[in-house]
């Protein structure tokens, strides 16, 4: 080909390869330092705390407090508990919804559905969410005048010790990402040939589903559905808002001792912090020993030649996603409506007096961790863009795509091991002077969970690309970098904007980063919501948890301008 006498092509190729082994290695360093980091306090050694010595007496301090610590097993069972079933219920309900939705007249209404609520963060929909389901939330509101109560029940739906508002939270957000990541590997998959092919064997639509594409499906699925687990397990944000609190989930009581003035828990902290590592390896081995279990079951099913079965089950768990939707625009709506409120007592289902002194009293406040937010989404998103572009047009050049679990191998470690043990690195590698610069130091823990997604969004778009336009740029003489850039940049294009939307929310989102690495001196309106929205001010916490989904929303409807622009041009 003529490529291989371009002198261009080589000094692009040249640069590919040195810059995909920086990112490689940003990608897995790390990950690494961050687990070291926090192996030698669990060992007893932090010589910044006088703890300059291995010794069994100082493992023993560590370890024996975290194992007698009250309540610590109920905390791991919380956090298996609510990463488990919240998974479960999510991967049902999406693959329910495709079995019976995809092409049909109604799959434009799920579309719909899956950006906006994607786009409003897990703190603020969390807030949110517990403004509805509130003893003295809008759904009690609705229904106080045919029950005649004059005052909230006692119920216990909010921070419940069960953890099922967490899971509902969680499910509610699980389900449209599951959806938006398969539609991308469903399009690879080529699923009307499929289904046609199998209902020419006499099966109905939904059996061809759950028979042919759902194995594939599934097969492609596993690494964002691995993601949801270890967040369900692991998060931290949403949990102290809406998460159960005594018992705490165990990343939310390590968080607690991190937290702690008493410099000691440091050490017990780092401690609980494998642990968490260990409990989230735990729910990821239970996940593949069920599915090992049920194999040779769901094979049955799926070969067993059955045809024209009712699907009750089916339509059940469809019946879900109209409740989620609609608890979605509740939560966003009850957010809108209490940050405007001014007096609102129970049962009224609206305020009786609203004003917008609120607002303009903590308008000003808004501003430095809006603007710290959007600086620290536009690097880290941005940079992540150029590494993803770098790394898959390295793989694309050698013929051959990596794993994905390689570059979003970050996803699937939690973030309170990676981020705590990453400071105490830099100081035995750098010294105390690592942190006079918090803003690098975050914008680079920001970057560490951007990457995934944003090359998880370029992944498809760049298998699936047809090489043989620029093939046919270089014939014609064109350099290899002018062939990319007049070729398949422009093709690319909706596909990269589209990447940077999500690494951009994705950024502004980060709470762990931002708080463990910028140790308080980096604050951005999502640590202030967190903050609040764990308190009782619910109009103020409506406030932050809206204009914490400001941002993402902009960065979305900014993607959405530049593809349409870009398809009116066409």
């Amino acid at each position: 080909m003529m490529s291989g006498h371009n002198p261009s092509f080589f000094s692009v190729q040249s640069f590919l390869r040195p810059g995909t082994v920086v990112v490689v290695l940003l990608c897995l360093v790390p990950l690494f330092a961050g687990v070291a980091g926090l192996i030698l306090p669990a060992l007893g050694y932090y010589p910044a705390l006088g703890f300059d010595a291995f010794s069994t007496t100082a493992l023993l301090n560590v370890w024996e407090p975290l194992f007698q610590w009250p309540g610590l097993s109920q905390s791991i069972w919380l956090s298996l508990f609510t990463g488990l079933t919240s998974a479960f219920l999510a991967l049902v309900i999406t693959l329910t919804v495709l079995s019976l939705l995809w092409g049909g007249r109604f799959w434009n209404w799920v579309t719909l559905y899956i950006a906006p609520a994607l786009a409003l963060p897990h703190v603020a929909f969390a807030i949110g969410l517990s403004f509805l389901i509130a003893p003295s939330g809008w759904l009690v509101r609705a229904i106080a005048p045919l029950t005649g109560w004059h005052e909230p029940p006692f119920w216990l739906t909010v921070n419940d010790p069960k953890g099922w508002s967490l899971i509902l939270m969680l499910l509610i957000k699980s389900v449209p990402f599951l959806l938006l990541m398969s539609v991308g590997i469903l399009h690879q998959l080529q699923p009307q040939r499929q289904l046609m092919m199998a209902q020419s064997l006499g099966y109905d639509r939904i059996q061809a589903w759950w028979k042919v594409l759902v194995p594939q499906l599934y097969r492609q699925l596993k690494l964002p559905l691995f993601a949801v687990l270890v967040y369900g397990i692991t998060v931290v944000d949403a949990a102290l808002v809406i998460g159960p609190q005594l018992p705490a989930p165990l990343a939310v009581l390590v968080l607690r001792w991190f937290q702690n003035p008493d410099l000691s828990f440091r050490l017990l902290a780092s401690a609980g912090a494998i642990v968490l590592l260990i409990v989230t390896l735990a729910g990821l081995l239970f996940w593949f020993a069920v599915e090992r279990l049920l194999a040779p079951l769901a094979r049955m099913v799926w070969l067993n030649g059955r045809k024209q079965v009712r699907h009750p089950v089916l339509w059940l768990a469809f019946s879900t996603l109209p409740v989620l939707a609609l608890l979605s625009i509740g939560a966003n709506l009850v957010l809108l409506i209490w940050s405007f409120a001014g007096r609102w007592r129970f049962p009224d289902i609206l305020p009786s007096v609203t004003t917008i002194q609120y607002w303009q009293h903590h308008a000003s406040l808004l501003q430095e961790p809006l603007l710290l937010a959007m600086q620290l989404g536009l690097a880290s998103s941005l940079t992540a863009v150029v590494a993803s572009l770098v790394m898959l047009e390295y793989q694309n050049q050698r013929g051959r795509y990596w794993p994905l679990l390689l570059p979003c191998i970050a996803l699937l470690i939690p973030q309170m091991t990676l981020f705590a043990g990453l400071p105490m690195v830099g100081e035995l590698l750098f010294g105390a002077g690592v942190d006079q610069y918090p803003f690098l130091l975050v914008s680079f823990g920001h970057l560490l969970m951007v990457f995934p997604y944003v090359y998880l969004g370029l992944h498809g778009a760049f298998t699936s690309f047809d090489h043989r336009y620029q093939t046919v740029a270089l014939t014609f003489g064109s350099s290899w970098s002018r062939a990319w850039w007049q070729v398949k940049w422009p093709m690319l294009k909706p596909a990269i904007v589209s990447a940077w939307a999500v690494g951009f929310s994705v950024s502004v989102v980060q709470y762990l980063p931002t708080l463990l690495l910028g140790a308080g001196r980096v604050l951005t309106v999502t640590t202030e919501a967190v903050a609040i929205g764990a308190g009782y001010d619910r109009r103020l916490a409506a406030i932050y948890g809206l204009t914490q989904a400001l941002l993402p929303l902009l960065g979305f409807l900014f993607a959405r301008f530049i593809n349409r622009k870009k398809a009116w041009q066409g």
